[in-house]
């Protein structure tokens, strides 16, 4: 676990924190280890929203780049990425390489082809709620939209519209995010087992202390290298200019730059058993240590967070209409 960042400066300036997802895709294009990249970028007709991509070249990567805070899905382009029968990596969320993995179990195909599988670690997928509160502050329609970023150019950058007729509008990532309360995302995400990649070769991660930018810098990612492939991979980025791995990490440095996934490793078990309690499905999790996670929470904390999760579970917060 080390810093890194992307070894070309215009890549790491216009990137959401580091680029290093960016910059391993472009490596492992540059190095023809792969064909192509299968992963997420922007509708170029609806630029709030994104779509699966496969970018095939550094240039289409780096347009392709950038956190996207909605609804996204990459493996709806994963049959049309094996039936090619090419070399490819997949940029993800963790929940999508968890699904690849499994995948791999009875489909031959995706070890043979899928040759990197890398990941941010994951703060929940965002619905557009967001997004919508946003445009209507600066009274602009989404279908006026010609550019909507999150972050980037700066990290960790402003978010930017872009519309039509020429205008834009701009707020700071502090200013986007500052009521939690409009933190509008997936229910499931509340009780995700991995949102850390476990299921990766790479997983990048935004390490602020405390998880809260004070100020613009550089650009700088976490980088958790899990498997040996992982390894080789950043070993020949850096040998190839492509990356930069600064100091190691330790474990308790990433408690610092994510405490709200230590909050919610330690209190998934009890989470889980609330849901049980409310009569509603559970996830099941093979090898993700949630047991053992648990005994660091007390007896009252663990209380607390079943029984809160039961209320919210009877209070329908869980669900939806079901629809005709």
């Amino acid at each position: 676990m080390n810093y890194g960042w992307a070894g070309d400066a215009e890549r790491r300036f216009a990137s959401s924190s580091g680029g290093v997802l960016t910059a391993l895709g472009c490596h492992l294009l540059k190095t023809k280890k792969t064909n192509f990249i299968l992963h997420v970028g922007p509708d170029p007709d609806m630029p709030m929203r994104s779509r699966w991509v496969m970018s095939r070249t550094a240039e289409e990567v780096q347009r392709n780049a950038g956190s996207r805070y909605g609804p996204v899905a990459p493996l709806a382009g994963l049959e049309n990425a094996l039936q090619r029968e090419e070399r490819f990596a997949i940029i993800a969320k963790p929940c999508d390489l968890g699904a690849v993995h499994r995948l791999s179990k009875v489909d031959d195909r995706v070890d043979r082809v899928c040759v990197a599988r890398l990941t941010l670690v994951c703060g929940g997928q965002s619905r557009l709620g967001k997004s919508t509160a946003l445009l209507n502050e600066f009274g602009v329609l989404e279908s006026e939209l010609t550019l909507f970023r999150y972050r980037g150019f700066g990290n960790p950058g402003r978010t930017r519209v872009e519309t039509r007729d020429g205008s834009a509008f701009e707020t700071t990532y502090a200013e986007f995010w500052k009521e939690e309360a409009g933190w509008d995302y997936e229910t499931r995400c509340k009780f995700c087992p991995d949102a850390l990649g476990e299921a990766s070769d790479i997983a990048a991660t935004d390490v602020w202390p405390g998880a809260n930018p004070t100020k613009e810098d550089a650009g700088f990612n976490g980088v958790i290298c899990r498997t040996q492939a992982g390894k080789d991979l950043l070993d020949g980025a850096v040998a190839g200019d492509d990356l930069v791995l600064g100091d190691p990490i330790t474990p308790r440095q990433f408690d610092s730059f994510q405490p709200h996934q230590v909050r919610r490793k330690l209190a998934l078990r009890a989470r889980f058993q609330g849901l049980a309690q409310a009569n509603m499905p559970m996830i099941e999790t093979v090898g993700l240590r949630l047991d053992k996670l648990a005994e660091a929470l007390d007896a009252h904390h663990r209380q607390e967070e079943t029984s809160a999760t039961i209320q919210r579970a009877l209070a329908g917060r869980f669900s939806e209409p079901l629809r005709s």
